[in-house]
């Protein structure tokens, strides 16, 4: 479990390292080269983690997961997972 020292939510390691991996094959960035600055515990509206494309149909539910916020020290991710780390989404980058 990983524990940020600005939070005191403890993150499983394996959503960690899928969300590192995801914006890893996404930019190019090397995993290790992406910091995670930011975690929180969230209850997502749907299964599409609230961020449904316009042709998706999502299951009506609640899902619990994870926002997180990743940082190659130029620019930041937020991304939101379910609480297994199967589901993954990126919702924003943003040039710091």
């Amino acid at each position: 479990m990983e524990e940020f020292a600005d939070n005191e939510e403890i993150i499983p390691n394996n959503i960690v390292d899928a969300v590192r991996e995801d914006l890893s094959n996404q930019t190019g960035i090397l995993p290790e080269n992406i910091k995670v600055t930011q975690v929180s515990q969230e209850t997502w509206p749907n299964t599409c983690l609230g961020l449904a494309n316009s042709n998706e149909l999502c299951g009506q539910r609640l899902v619990e997961g994870w926002y997180i916020i990743l940082s190659d020290g130029n620019y930041t991710w937020a991304y939101r997972t379910d609480d297994k780390g199967k589901s993954i989404r990126v919702e924003a980058k943003n040039k710091i």
